[in-house]
């Protein structure tokens, strides 16, 4: 769990939750129910505008899941990463377009 710079268009934190992860012993136990409903406490708590976190795609069960909370699934945004291996790409692609718009 992250608080993080939440929006500036609410001019208020938000908080991001990572991973949530119910052992398969507590599923069907509602924990993962209430471990929300605890992080919903906390946003409230600090005043915060969102409580966000991000599923891929293809993992139903959790979307399922989520859907059962009320949330509100994102279609706006596109998540982007730039992975280790592309750190040098980036860089040194970046100095060169650089390089050549100065000269």
């Amino acid at each position: 769990m992250t608080v993080e710079p939440g929006s500036t268009w609410q001019a208020k934190n938000g908080l991001y939750l990572e991973d949530l992860y119910v052992t398969r012993a507590s599923k069907g136990l509602d924990a993962g129910k209430a471990l929300f409903r605890e992080q919903a406490r906390i946003v409230k708590e600090n005043q915060c505008g969102r409580f966000k976190w991000s599923v891929l795609d293809w993992n139903k069960p959790a979307i399922d899941f989520y859907d059962s909370l009320w949330a509100t699934p994102k279609s706006e945004w596109l998540g982007y990463r730039v992975d280790e291996r592309q750190f040098d790409d980036l860089i040194n692609n970046y100095y060169s377009i650089n390089r050549q718009n100065n000269t």
